[in-house]
């Protein structure tokens, strides 16, 4: 096989002497000739070193002319052993790597469910690092689902030696408005009922009626006689029937509320100034690639990049932490500028609270005091005063 063979120079001044070696060491050669003097020929890379000492035991001058394509081929990759044997090396890496979490990736945008993931997590041993084959991964699902709150479901995937956890935020619930769940409309508010809108229920406050808060306006319970065929005769009796009291209660009833505004404001105000510090990740472990910390106070938000070898995610990487700058300021007030404010406090609090109901009267009074000045207001209001009470059937 020419690929596999070195071609030879050989100088002998007995050129028998070196046929009959060749043939008692029995080595092999190949496509032998002889030209002024010079004999060339091909031995095979087996036995190269033989042929070699055998040249120099009989005194005779042996130079490699050239050498076969697979040999070549190998001697350049034994010049170049050192990157040969960290090639190996990373693809035994990336095997063991893919049974250990390198990363932890939560889908979800809301910091808070974020951290109490991590926690949660953390507490059931998962963390950059952890041997994956070992995760309980449906165990792990049910202790986030009973111990974040704010979630309604979780669920974990690997991918490329990354945890990935995925979370449905919880919404919040609207009241129901269910048929079969009995209830009285009672009063919100302390008030004189004005106008009734009834749909469903027995009616126990009428018209003109002043009412206190919490007092049942409208029952749920009706009381109805009813019949029943009993040995052979009908008997009359009577019963409650339940219901869902539907209908609106409006009247006019009185609120007091206070608002406040402290002489001394102090206020978080972010400045323009921004830093950046750079951690080396390996595993869990941040190690600061700076040698002073930031002073101040700062709002951060981080960014991590892991290095990949061959599309697989490594346990090293780089997070780059960006630091906005924040200051407080206190503002001081004089007591016109403090009245001022808790008065627009007021005129947000009617805008926000009571823009579906009318506003007969209101009063104001104002106290100064050695910190602050309060505004008590007491409103006389018509509007909506019948709110849901739902109760249980006791049989």
């Amino acid at each position: 096989m020419e690929l596999m063979k070195y071609h030879y120079s050989v100088i002998c001044a007995e050129t028998q002497k070196l046929f009959s070696a060749l043939k008692q060491q029995k080595i092999n050669a190949y496509s032998i000739s002889e030209k002024n003097g010079v004999l060339t020929l091909d031995i095979a890379f087996s036995e190269k070193r033989r042929f070699e000492r055998l040249c120099r035991d009989i005194g005779a001058q042996a130079e490699i002319i050239s050498r076969g394509g697979l040999i070549r081929a190998f001697e350049k990759a034994k010049k170049r052993s050192g990157l040969i044997v960290g090639a190996v090396i990373c693809l035994a890496a990336m095997a063991v790597l893919k049974n250990y979490a390198v990363d932890i990736e939560i889908l979800s945008d809301d910091e808070q469910i974020k951290a109490s993931v991590m926690n949660v997590l953390y507490e059931n041993g998962i963390a950059p690092g952890a041997y994956i084959p070992d995760i309980d991964l449906v165990e792990t699902e049910r202790a986030l689902k009973q111990n974040v709150s704010g979630i309604s479901w979780a669920g974990i995937s690997v991918t490329d030696s990354t945890l990935i956890i995925d979370v449905i935020e919880r919404l919040p619930q609207e009241k129901a408005a269910n048929e079969r769940m009995p209830c009285d409309l009672v009063a919100s508010h302390d008030g004189v009922i004005e106008d009734i809108e009834l749909y469903n229920g027995l009616l126990v406050k009428p018209l003109g009626s002043g009412v206190l808060k919490g007092d049942v306006i409208v029952s749920g319970s009706i009381p109805i006689k009813k019949t029943e065929l009993q040995e052979d005769k009908f008997v009359t009796f009577d019963t409650v029937k339940y219901v869902r009291s539907v209908g609106k209660i409006y009247g006019t009833y009185e609120q007091t509320q206070v608002f406040e505004q402290p002489l001394t404001d102090t206020r978080l105000t972010v400045t323009p100034k921004t830093k950046t510090e750079k951690y080396l990740n390996v595993f869990s472990c941040k190690i600061p690639l700076f040698f002073k910390a930031q002073g101040g106070f700062y709002i951060t938000k981080e960014k991590q990049k892991s290095l990949e070898l061959l599309g697989v995610k490594t346990p090293i990487g780089i997070t780059t932490r960006t630091l906005n700058e924040y200051s407080f300021e206190t503002t001081y007030y004089t007591k016109k500028q403090a009245k001022a404010l808790a008065a627009a406090q007021r005129e947000r609090y009617e805008k926000n609270f009571l823009s579906d109901c009318e506003i007969k009267s209101r009063h104001t009074d104002v106290e100064y005091k050695k910190d602050r000045v309060v505004l008590t207001v007491k409103y006389k209001i018509y509007g909506e005063m019948g709110e849901e009470s739902y109760f249980f059937i006791n049989k």
